[in-house]
């Protein structure tokens, strides 16, 4: 029994230290955040309690509702076209047949290792008025460019294959390093029983790759969610409020317009959407203990 107790209580020493972090940077600020929720804070101290009222306000912000309807199809979206992709790039690049295998991994990897606010600047020599894409534009024939960053479908949909050109190459590494846990004795049971590539893929393959699946989706997720870098510096949140996203309006709020109480109500907010979607990903992905 003491040798238990012991046990026990060196178990709960070795996890003080990572408690103690959580407490400081997650739970802590997390806890202050919902306190200043409530009221009128301006980064020093608080100027008067509000109650609910901020939510009420965020409630009927146009801004808010845009911020959130474009951030909900950046985590969608994305993710939805990535992965498919994704998985279908990585099968090709774990083929044995296909030769200069580390050239196009490297091709596929690099706009991964740009760093945002440089696509954003290169984008947006390609995309702005009388740019090089308006510019090939006129050359097809066309006597207007499309004035892409003035256009909100054209812009909505430029900002998501940006996006996906940025992430591709990170989720491609991650599927490809679950293809390569699969033991090959596997796959040379299943042919010697018959089966062919299409049988292999979806009874060997996909289940095999849920729990890496699963991480991919959620790191795109969360990480579409939280964008911030790209649509700042590309194209403000415009044209309009086109291409707002909630970490942009949280920025907007606390400090341009100085209403810091105001941005905190925000970001709990996305911290309750972050987790929802979360959970729902990891029920319909199947996030049990056998994919943990």
């Amino acid at each position: 029994m003491k040798e238990i107790k012991l046990g026990k209580f060196s178990d709960f020493l070795f996890l003080l230290p990572t408690f103690f972090l959580l407490s400081v940077f997650v739970f802590y600020p997390f806890l202050v955040g919902v306190f200043y929720s409530f009221s009128d804070w301006n980064g020093l101290y608080i100027t008067k309690w509000t109650g609910f009222a901020n939510y009420i306000r965020l409630s009927q912000d146009s801004n808010f509702r845009a911020a959130i309807q474009n951030t909900l199809m950046y985590g969608i979206v994305v993710p939805l076209v990535l992965l498919p992709l994704g998985m279908l790039l990585a099968n090709i690049l774990h083929s044995r047949a296909l030769k200069f295998n580390g050239i196009f991994r490297t091709i596929i990897y690099l706009p991964a290792t740009i760093s945002l606010l440089i696509v954003a600047n290169l984008f947006n020599i390609i995309l702005v008025y009388d740019g090089i894409l308006d510019q090939i534009w006129q050359m097809m024939g066309h006597e207007k460019g499309l004035n892409v960053m003035a256009t909100v479908p054209y812009m909505r949909v430029a900002m998501l294959v940006i996006m996906m050109w940025c992430s591709l190459g990170g989720c491609v590494v991650f599927l490809l390093a679950g293809l390569q846990g699969i033991p090959k004795e596997i796959f040379e049971a299943a042919y010697v029983d018959g089966a062919n590539a299409v049988n292999c893929f979806f009874r060997i393959t996909l289940p095999m790759m849920r729990p890496t699946i699963m991480i991919v989706t959620f790191v795109i997720m969360n990480g579409m969610l939280k964008t911030f870098d790209l649509p700042f510096k590309l194209s403000m949140g415009g044209p309009g409020n086109a291409t707002l996203s909630i970490a942009m309006l949280i920025y907007n709020q606390a400090f341009k317009h100085q209403t810091l109480g105001y941005a905190t109500t925000t970001g709990i907010i996305l911290l309750v959407m972050v987790s929802f979607l979360a959970y729902l990903q990891m029920r319909i992905t199947g996030g049990r203990e056998d994919v943990l």
